[in-house]
């Protein structure tokens, strides 16, 4: 399995300190059922500009665990909604959650390894 996380990259942008990596992980998973849950009501009503918001303001939140996979994901759901199409947005939505769960996961992990 391909880790989305280079835990290297990820402790040397923070400089190593790991309480801020902490916190800034629990605020991101904290907030991240109503980012997702923005996105999927806007699937869902096919509001293509509320698409391109809540796509972009997940895309911000992410960025900073430097997860290339995810940002992209986020990117093209942003960039249906900029250009007004919602084609294919389900499915891409789906591959974004599933890359979400993995995610996750791995910071659950960085976590007890870090705390």
């Amino acid at each position: 399995m391909t880790r989305l996380i280079d835990k290297e990259q990820l402790m040397n942008e923070f400089a190593g300190d790991e309480e801020i990596l902490a916190e800034l992980r629990d605020t991101f998973i904290g907030e991240l059922p109503k980012m997702v849950g923005a996105i999927k009501s806007a699937i869902a009503a096919a509001d293509a500009k509320a698409l391109q918001m809540s796509a972009h303001t997940l895309k911000g939140a992410v960025i900073n665990f430097q997860v290339p996979l995810i940002k992209e994901a986020t990117f093209t759901l942003e960039k249906q909604g900029k250009d007004k199409n919602m084609n294919g947005a389900a499915e891409n939505f789906a591959k974004l959650q599933g890359l979400l769960d993995e995610l996750l996961i791995e910071l659950g992990n960085l976590l007890i390894k870090v705390a």
